[in-house]
């Protein structure tokens, strides 16, 4: 089970025992690209029963890794158990908190497409702020690189 930002944080609760759930057996693994997950507590990482790879964008700003990714991380590391000796971090450099989508794709684009609603290039503007300059010439070598170590990772359990 995968997922992006928000959406990751609900692939990790698929194999999480928090809250009286039960971890879905159909989910081998989770694989969260800049997941948000700052708002979890503690058990909820100590609960995960499936191996995790967490990718992380070193320029995310608005799932940092020192506000998500890191504590996560420290809490999955400190296991012995076989989910979490299983489980990856990936660090990437310069890739931001869409680092894992085609949002540049669409900044492309967009100049070639007649009539976009103001409102998309607003929204379209406000993710590019976010972006760092060196990802822009580089961002389909780092989509490639995160489709590379997910499936390097699922290969692996």
């Amino acid at each position: 089970m995968g997922g992006h930002s928000y959406g990751g944080l609900s692939a990790l609760a698929t194999t999480s025992y928090l809250h009286e759930y039960i971890p879905d057996e159909r989910v081998r693994a989770t694989v969260v690209a800049q997941a948000y997950s700052r708002t979890m507590a503690t058990e909820f990482f100590t609960s995960l029963a499936r191996p995790t790879l967490l990718l992380v964008g070193q320029a995310d700003l608005t799932t940092p890794p020192h506000t998500d990714a890191d504590p996560a991380w420290s809490i999955l590391q400190s296991r012995t158990d076989n989910a979490a000796q299983q489980s990856r971090r990936i660090d990437l450099v310069h890739a931001p908190h869409q680092g894992c989508s085609d949002f540049v794709l669409y900044n492309e684009l967009a100049p070639q497409v007649e009539g976009i609603p103001e409102a998309v290039l607003e929204y379209l503007g406000a993710i590019a702020a976010e972006i760092p300059a060196e990802w822009f010439s580089t961002w389909r070598q780092g989509l490639q690189q995160h489709v590379h170590h997910i499936d390097e990772f699922l290969q692996s359990l």
